[in-house]
């Protein structure tokens, strides 16, 4: 994720192609998810429930306790390669659309174009996906409609038929991962209900969700009915939590990222924090600074008389300053260069 720097454009661009590729990028975001539950942690904050969204999910089974962080790492670098390379020649893609998902639904059958809504992610959006050819007809006719649709900077299109050859081959996978039956309900994707309480069938849940669709808004509102009112969002850019806000509109909900994209990491990690402690939730906030070593401690410590002395000179050294009367101590001006420099004048003897 945070590769040496490089100083020129064409570099630079490389690093983040990379990076985007879905067998690096999975790794990377479940990583960047797994740093920011520890601190939560740390910071005293457990979960009652959990969900995902997509990769998400690894996540959150893992925040559930159904594997390590060590396992949940392979688990993504795994589902990554396999879905890379599920599509073979003929590349996938996504697009995200502003619309509801019932007019997308008909414009898609009435298109003709093999696609499918691949998420379901509020209430006026949803992301289709499919063959890069298919995604790009559908832009093109989104757009002549005088719809918003934009790509979305994937190398694969996850959710829908082109990724389903490597379902299998990653639920073999998951055969030799060692998972348990989670310690908390984890909502899932596919069926908006929690995970079974059963570690063979949240492998078959697990490798059948890379081909089914995200049904993100159900399952919001499904955490909603279960009682959460309070979410967390650990990972990057902050997207799911405005998600959240979109699906519960006026419903009585907190909904806090704990980053948030264009804005500095360590910023938007303590507004996070200020909002939830505002809200109520405990917070620890002394695991923040453990191990540190304060100024102040330092100061205390670093007594005792100066190991060297140093001579000064000057007008106003050992004088009041300023003096009583308020004015600045008397001080002979210096000779000028020329004045300084003229010889003293010789005075001759009288004659006698």
């Amino acid at each position: 994720m945070f590769p040496p720097p490089v100083f020129d454009e064409a570099a630079e661009a490389d690093r983040e192609r990379r990076l985007m590729a879905t067998e690096w990028a999975q790794p990377a975001l479940v990583a960047a998810s797994l740093a920011m539950r520890s601190l939560l942690e740390k910071l005293g904050v457990r979960p009652l429930c959990v969900g995902g969204h997509s990769l998400g999910e690894v996540s959150a089974l893992c925040a559930a306790g159904a594997f390590d962080a060590d396992e949940a790492l392979r688990i993504a670098r795994r589902r990554g390669e396999l879905a890379a390379a599920a599509g073979g020649d003929a590349p996938g893609a996504m697009l995200a659309v502003s619309a509801e998902r019932a007019r997308v639904d008909g414009w898609i059958d009435a298109w003709g174009v093999a696609v499918v809504v691949a998420n379901h992610n509020a209430p006026d959006q949803v992301v289709v996906s499919g063959d890069a050819a298919a995604i790009d007809r559908v832009e093109i006719l989104l757009r002549d409609a005088g719809v918003n649709a934009t790509r979305v900077p994937v190398s694969s299109a996850f959710h829908s038929p082109v990724v389903a050859p490597s379902v299998a081959p990653f639920r073999q996978f998951l055969d030799g991962a060692k998972v348990e039956p989670p310690r908390l309900p984890v909502f899932a994707n596919a069926t908006a209900l929690p995970y079974p309480e059963d570690a063979t069938r949240v492998k078959d849940d697990l490798a059948a969700a890379i081909a089914q669709p995200v049904r993100f808004v159900e399952q919001v509102e499904a955490m909603w009915a279960a009682g959460a009112r309070t979410f967390i969002e650990v990972g990057p850019r902050g997207v799911l939590s405005r998600l959240v806000d979109r699906c519960l509109g006026e419903r009585p909900h907190l909904a806090v990222a704990l980053d948030a994209s264009g804005k500095h990491g360590v910023t938007a990690l303590w507004e996070a924090l200020g909002r939830l402690a505002v809200a109520g939730v405990p917070l620890e906030f002394a695991a923040l600074w453990e191990g540190q070593t304060f100024p102040e401690a330092e100061v205390a410590v670093a007594t005792g008389a100066a190991k060297m002395s140093v001579e000064v000179s000057g007008a106003i050294v050992n004088k009041p300053y300023p003096s009583p009367s308020g004015e600045l101590p008397a001080m002979k001006p210096a000779p000028s260069p020329a004045r300084a420099a003229a010889p003293a004048p010789v005075r001759q003897p009288s004659p006698p």
